[in-house]
């Protein structure tokens, strides 16, 4: 029987042996590499974070500027005031607490980095203590979900200071759910206490968080928690949800109907939102197609739990019990944001990729997880590890695209904020960071009065000072020139390029002939806005200043800030009295002037979600008409032309331009007067 079973053993081991000797190494290689890829995605984020960065409030965030205008009034109360449906107790706090440190925006994207990145160590830690998987499988796969939550496009929601709602509640929600599966084996009663306390600021912080109570009720039903713990967590809800709706005042954004009679449509909205943000690689189909893999696998992977008996451990049930709660969250997101005309256009919005990417990260975990547990071969369950790598690297990369759009939104910010600092408060500027002009205006009184924000800063001091506050003159001078201009609401733009400085501010201050700082500019670090980039210039050399015609002159020479010294740049600012006037002479409106419009264009025929403040008064015709894919001409009844030669035409469009075009033509002869491609304005 030996001499049998002798030659059958020996090629196995020759087969098998290579493999097993060299598996440590090959498992370190394998971290090793991981773990880079995990440092450089987190090195991403914070390089564009700080590309983001501007000290200035933007969309949403002015109603934090807004509460501390009427703090005297409100009092305690604006930090009970529902936002879009949420009460956001907790991040209003870390707002308050950021205008005291001269309101420049740093803390809320601080902690909105800390809860983001504390979420990732906490996920790591869950699957890192459990012992009945290999170190090597743990660290695998905490590794794995480090990659994708470090993608960088999560810096999208962690530069914007609002959004710090999502990043503190995902890691609220994830301390909550893994603290109530310690409490079972945990001694005392301090592993519960810390998961209702982590549950009620997350509830405070993001109205989606209503839904944590449930999940948690059904995790310590899972578990089998005493009857005291399961009481506790069902009384400590209850309360939470009843003081959440006292003197609660809903926008009425739900919309259950659509639900009803367009079920396809909804589960095609709450598919697609599971998907994000990898769903926005390909199309529609593809989001769907990938959110319903995603529902699947899950499922899949909680039977098989069950099935084996391990769905109580502390890190299974945490992982199942998050992506349920992000399951409800997606219901509830469906739920008020579905509309038929807008298509799966808000599942896509970058403000949720936080919580999206927890979802895939959390996936990711149980993948790795479950696989570990299972009875799968090693080379089976090695493969699977390297076809999830290869997955989650595939779909990063492909992803790159998908940053423009908000590359370009913190651009316009930073271009509205730099105007504001140079004391230029003109209309355009200010629905670049708001869509109501009137709104902003009335509270940019409130932030220079109280030094907040940009207002803060050292060169808002400089201006009408003499040159040498900035820096002593140089007769070195740097490359560069003046590029164009163009007159604006109390100042002038001024765009030019200037070769950049390695690690420097790349700061450009504006001098007038009595060597008087009035105004500057410099590069945007977030890139350039997209209705400037047809200026024949690179972007990476590019910058943008604004001359305050309220300190004079009549000629503006541009200096290169460089380490405390001014080097000049070439070209200069003529000031003359025909400039100053343009802003308010607009010439003459042209009266009696009728319009014949094909069937593409209807009166007011703009999106209804476009701001009342964005549309003029009087007649708007408009070829959006519930579809943006439509164009048509418009022709005009005849008119004399103009004595000065210039006729302006206003055309509004909406945030996106990619694909817009605007021909002007002499409808008589049919000639080509002017063609505007992507650059509508």
């Amino acid at each position: 029987m030996t001499n049998l079973q002798a030659p059958q053993s020996a090629p196995i081991r020759s087969q098998i042996g290579p493999f097993v000797r060299y598996s440590h190494e090959v498992l370190v290689v394998l971290l090793t590499v991981l773990a880079i890829w995990v440092l450089r995605g987190w090195t991403s984020v914070v390089e564009r974070v700080l590309r983001y960065y501007t000290p200035f409030p933007s969309w949403d965030y002015w109603r934090v500027i807004y509460d501390a205008y009427f703090h005297k009034s409100l009092g305690f109360q604006i930090f009970l005031k529902p936002h879009n449906e949420h009460r956001i107790i907790f991040p209003e706090i870390i707002y308050q607490l950021d205008l005291l440190l001269r309101g420049r925006l740093i803390l809320p994207i601080v902690c909105s980095f800390f809860f983001y990145a504390m979420t990732w160590v906490v996920l790591a830690y869950v699957i890192g203590r459990d012992g009945t998987i290999s170190p090597g499988w743990r660290a695998f796969t905490a590794l794995l979900a480090g990659i994708i939550l470090g993608w960088q496009g999560s810096a999208v929601v962690i530069a914007d200071p609002f959004l710090l709602q999502w990043t503190l509640s995902n890691f609220c929600v994830s301390v909550a759910i893994f603290m109530l599966a310690r409490s079972k084996t945990a001694k005392g009663t301090e592993a519960i206490c810390i998961a209702i306390i982590a549950a009620v600021i997350a509830t405070y912080s993001s109205g989606n968080c209503l839904t944590l109570w449930p999940v948690l009720a059904l995790e310590a039903w899972i578990l089998r928690l005493t009857r005291r713990q399961f009481i506790t967590v069902l009384v400590t809800g209850a309360v939470s949800i009843a003081l959440y709706f006292v003197d609660y005042h809903p926008d009425n954004n739900l919309k259950l109907l659509e639900l009803v009679r367009h079920p396809l449509h909804a589960l095609g909205f709450l598919t697609t939102y599971l998907s994000m943000p990898f769903g926005a690689i390909r199309s529609d189909r593809f989001a769907v197609a990938l959110g319903t893999v995603n529902i699947l696998c899950v499922g899949l992977l909680f039977l098989y739990a069950r099935w084996r008996q391990f769905l109580q451990s502390d890190a299974a049930i945490s992982f199942f019990s998050i992506w349920l709660f992000i399951l409800f969250t997606a219901i509830l997101i469906t739920s008020g944001r579905i509309t038929l005309s807008a298509g799966y256009g808000d599942a896509k919005a970058s403000r949720f990729w936080c919580i999206q990417l927890l979802n895939w990260a959390d996936i990711a975990l149980l993948l790795g997880y479950v696989g570990a547990k299972s009875r799968l071969r090693l080379r089976v369950k090695v493969a699977g590890s390297a076809g999830l790598v290869m997955l989650a690297g595939l779909g990063i990369l492909k992803l790159r695209s998908a940053l423009n759009y908000d590359d370009n939104q913190f651009a316009n910010r930073q271009f509205a904020a730099l105007s504001f600092e140079a004391g230029i408060a003109d209309p355009g500027f200010m629905r670049r960071t708001f869509p109501s002009p009137a709104f902003v205006r009335e509270l940019l009184p409130y932030l220079g009065t109280h030094h907040l924000g940009v207002f803060s800063l050292r060169p808002f001091a400089w201006l009408g000072k003499p040159d040498f506050v900035a820096g002593d003159m140089s007769s070195q001078a740097r490359s560069g020139e003046v590029v164009s201009t163009l007159p604006v609401d109390g100042g002038i733009e001024v765009i030019g390029w200037a070769e950049p400085e390695r690690n420097g501010n790349e700061r450009i201050v504006l001098v007038n002939e009595n060597k008087k700082i009035v105004g500057f500019g410099q590069s945007l670090a977030a890139g350039w806005p997209s209705d400037l980039r047809s200026v024949a210039i690179p972007s990476s050399e590019a910058w943008v200043g604004f001359i305050n015609l309220r300190y004079g002159g009549r000629r503006v020479y541009p200096y290169f800030l460089s380490h405390g010294r001014l080097e000049p740049i070439n070209g200069s600012v003529s000031i003359d009295e025909h400039l100053r006037r343009v802003p308010e002479d607009v010439g003459v409106l042209l009266n009696n002037v009728e319009w014949h419009a094909g069937p593409a264009w209807t009166i007011n025929g703009y999106p209804t979600v476009t701001y009342a403040a964005n549309v003029p008064l009087g007649v708007v015709y408009g070829s959006w008409s519930g579809d943006d894919r439509r164009e048509g001409a418009i022709i005009s009844s005849p008119f004399n032309t103009p004595a000065t030669g210039c006729l302006l035409i206003p055309v509004l469009h909406g945030p996106l331009m990619q694909g817009l075009s605007l021909s002007v033509e002499n409808a008589d002869t049919g000639q080509l007067i002017r063609r505007d491609r992507k650059s509508v304005v």
